[in-house]
């Protein structure tokens, strides 16, 4: 599945075929077939060309939804609006004004993806928060706790263990202790 939406996609397959990547290699980036890649670079081409505002184009302003332009962004989009509209603009003008479309179609792009790493790091965040309860949980039955299974959690844990005082190898089985201290720490919100 591709984290880009339909017209972030169609933008960026237009900006490939602006760098020279031909069909198939922007099939391959976008991970979709030839057609569908030559389908979304004409669609692509087409937004950058029109500027039009509707729900597949780039937008003309990068204020927040619902939120009115500032008179910035009002003053960009009229510039871009007489670059690609205006008879007596230069060419050179309308060439600038895609190249804007396309730079805020990336920027729209990198966008969603930061909104995603950051929902991403938060999921992550409440599952390392539900596993340290299930590991408090068990320590209260059983009096032990598992080993962690993964590298990079057991090298967390001794990060935390150095920084919180305790003293700790760079290898080898987990003392009990550091796993019921780093669990409780967890659980209780601490460092």
């Amino acid at each position: 599945m591709t984290v880009l939406d339909a017209p972030n996609q169609d933008i960026r397959a237009a900006a490939l075929a602006r760098e020279g990547k031909t069909a198939p290699q922007i099939a391959g980036q976008l991970e979709v077939s030839v057609e569908q890649a030559r389908a979304a670079v004409a669609r692509g081409r087409a937004q950058l060309n029109t500027g039009s505002a509707g729900p597949t184009a780039v937008p003309r302003t990068v204020s927040p939804a619902g939120a009115p332009p500032t008179a910035a962004q009002s003053g960009v989009m009229e510039l871009l609006a007489w670059a690609q509209d205006d008879p007596g603009a230069p060419p050179k003008a309308r060439t600038i004004a895609d190249r804007v479309r396309e730079q805020l179609g990336e920027l729209r792009t990198l966008r969603l993806h930061a909104d995603v790493i950051a929902r991403a790091q938060s999921e992550i965040d409440d599952l390392e928060k539900q596993l340290a309860d299930a590991r408090a949980q068990m320590l209260q039955i059983t009096g032990q706790l598992t080993q962690p299974v993964s590298r990079e959690e057991r090298m967390r844990i001794r990060a935390w263990a150095r920084e919180n005082g305790h003293t700790i190898g760079s290898a080898g089985v987990l003392p009990q202790t550091i796993l019921a201290a780093y669990t409780a720490s967890r659980a209780g919100g601490a460092s």
